[in-house]
């Protein structure tokens, strides 16, 4: 698919612009991300020491209230009020077990909530205090406590008159700790859900607002430089029709106008090189030329003298005299119009006219037939009866057929050497034939020289491709040919027949429209 260059340039500023904005993007989400799990982190295990702490020192603060109640009970050995007194502290909420034990670690009253082991899914012997903890209590006489899956257990020892009654054994649950907890992590990991989700809508807005900020950076970055170059490749093609002498399209003090300024001096080089290009055709035929006046020449100098011969011996012959007289006049017409052709092509074009293509391909003929005729070549001309009007130049029409002919001409003699392309046994044959047609008209030109090499049909057309030796040939008149071809609407085509090649100018036929136009 091709892009144009200004829409290449805009999706590179995009591209450029979205790829800092994802790594960005990336890299800030990836660091907030990271952020948010150390901060959920550290918030849970504040808020979880915080709470573990509160719950102990609730659950010691309670230990010791009932530590100092079950001092005068315990040392007077009343147990209908360890009784009450563990009954009413397991009514507590959030107490499972609560008992009274002597400085032997015996258990003297105990009470537990059912419910409250049931909630947290303990073993029926899991509603009991320890009695590791508990004798560790009295051993270290003083308060010990431990976390058990979802349950604090506190061991506080009793006194009284100075000495160890006992302990007192309390089991809290941790549920309500947990939960709350658990209910803040959840508070946590929605904050940094619905902070992510915000950020990622804003990164996308923010990337939707560069790929149009860089379309539009593109655009007007590359507006004044793309419609320049599209400018230029008009005007280039242009000047590969023919049009050399057209200005360019703008002036500018920059590098595309640097640009623009060495298309008009190539514009002018080429125009020059066509000129030189007609004009080295004109030289190479003027020997066949010089040939073909000679003969002319010859004819009127010997009538010339048989007129004299004539009066002298025969005075009052009036017809002898006047045939002669006839004939200088009429190889002098031919002369004159040999000279007029030649004139007609080698002039410098101009702007379009109607013309009749018959006359290009008789001042193309008359300009080569002798040449041809020297090399052993037969030249066949085909032209209708009827006129073939296009619009054009008739000298620069004739330099498209002369080029045509001459490189038909080369092709013979370099096949006849054992040249690039075979030719057949007793070769010469150039064919010239115009066919009107009711929107175009045709101009065959074919030879029997062993055609177009392979691989060389394509690049036939291109300036300065030859395969002729060094001294033979520039390359241009093909090139030029396809050129002036091309500014009168048409085509010019080539492919090999049976025997050699054959090059086919197309042109419109002109209209009263297009004359009425002009």
């Amino acid at each position: 698919m091709k892009l144009s260059l200004q829409l290449r340039y805009s999706l590179a500023v995009v591209c450029i612009l979205t790829a800092v904005v994802l790594f960005m993007g990336i890299a800030h989400l990836h660091g907030f991300r990271s952020l948010i799990n150390a901060s959920t982190y550290a918030t849970n295990e504040t808020v979880s020491d915080s709470l573990y702490a509160q719950e102990k020192k609730q659950g010691e603060d309670l230990a010791a209230l009932l530590a100092g109640l079950l001092a005068r009970p315990l040392a007077a050995g009343d147990i209908d009020a360890f009784k009450r007194l563990t009954a009413s502290a397991v009514a507590m909420r959030g107490n499972v077990y609560v008992a009274v034990s002597d400085s032997a670690g015996r258990v003297l009253a105990a009470a537990s909530s059912s419910a409250a082991a049931g909630a947290l899914g303990m073993a029926p012997e899991s509603d009991r205090p320890p009695i590791a903890q508990i004798r560790e209590a009295i051993a270290a006489a003083k308060t010990v406590s431990r976390t058990d899956g979802s349950l604090f257990r506190l061991s506080a020892p009793v006194f009284g008159d100075g000495r160890l009654l006992g302990t007192v054994s309390i089991g809290i649950s941790l549920r309500g700790t947990q939960a709350e907890l658990a209910n803040i992590g959840g508070y946590m990991d929605a904050v940094a859900e619905t902070s992510i989700r915000f950020f990622l809508i804003l990164y996308v807005g923010i990337a939707l607002m560069i790929v149009v900020i860089g379309f539009g950076i593109g655009i007007v970055m590359v507006r004044d430089m793309a419609r320049p170059i599209r400018a230029l490749g008009r005007y280039m093609r242009r000047i590969g029709t023919g049009s050399y002498d057209e200005p360019p399209p703008f002036q500018r003090a920059d590098e595309l106008g640097d640009l623009a300024r060495e298309a008009e001096l190539m514009a002018q080089n080429l125009k020059k090189v066509a000129q030189v290009s007609r004009l080295a055709t004109l030289g190479e035929m003027s020997v066949g030329v010089a040939h073909e006046l000679n003969q002319p020449l010859n004819t009127i100098r010997m009538a010339a003298e048989n007129v004299l011969l004539s009066r002298r011996s025969n005075p009052d012959d009036a017809e002898f005299v006047e045939a002669k007289l006839r004939l200088i006049s009429d190889q002098a017409a031919n002369m004159g119009d040999l000279i007029q052709r030649m004139c007609v092509v080698g002039r410098a074009g101009g702007d379009r006219v109607l013309i009749d293509a018959r006359e290009s391909v008789r001042d193309a003929v008359s300009l080569l037939a002798n040449k041809c005729e020297d090399d052993g070549i037969a030249l066949n001309v085909d032209l209708p009866e009827v006129e073939a009007p296009v619009l054009g130049q008739r000298n620069e029409l004739a330099q498209v057929v002369i080029n045509l002919l001459g490189n038909a001409r080369d092709a013979i003699l370099e096949s006849r050497t054992g040249g690039a392309a075979a030719a057949p046994p007793g070769s010469g044959r150039i064919d010239v034939r115009l066919r009107p047609f009711p929107d175009r008209v045709v101009i065959e030109v074919g030879d029997d020289g062993g055609g177009i090499a392979p691989g060389v049909s394509d690049r036939v057309f291109d300036p300065f491709f030859t395969t002729k030796e060094v001294t033979k040939g520039t390359g241009l008149g093909l090139s030029i040919s396809f050129g002036i071809v091309n500014a009168m609407g048409g085509r010019l085509r080539a492919r090999n027949a049976d025997r050699g090649a054959v090059f086919t100018v197309d042109l419109p036929r002109a209209k009263a429209e297009d004359v009425a136009a002009l």
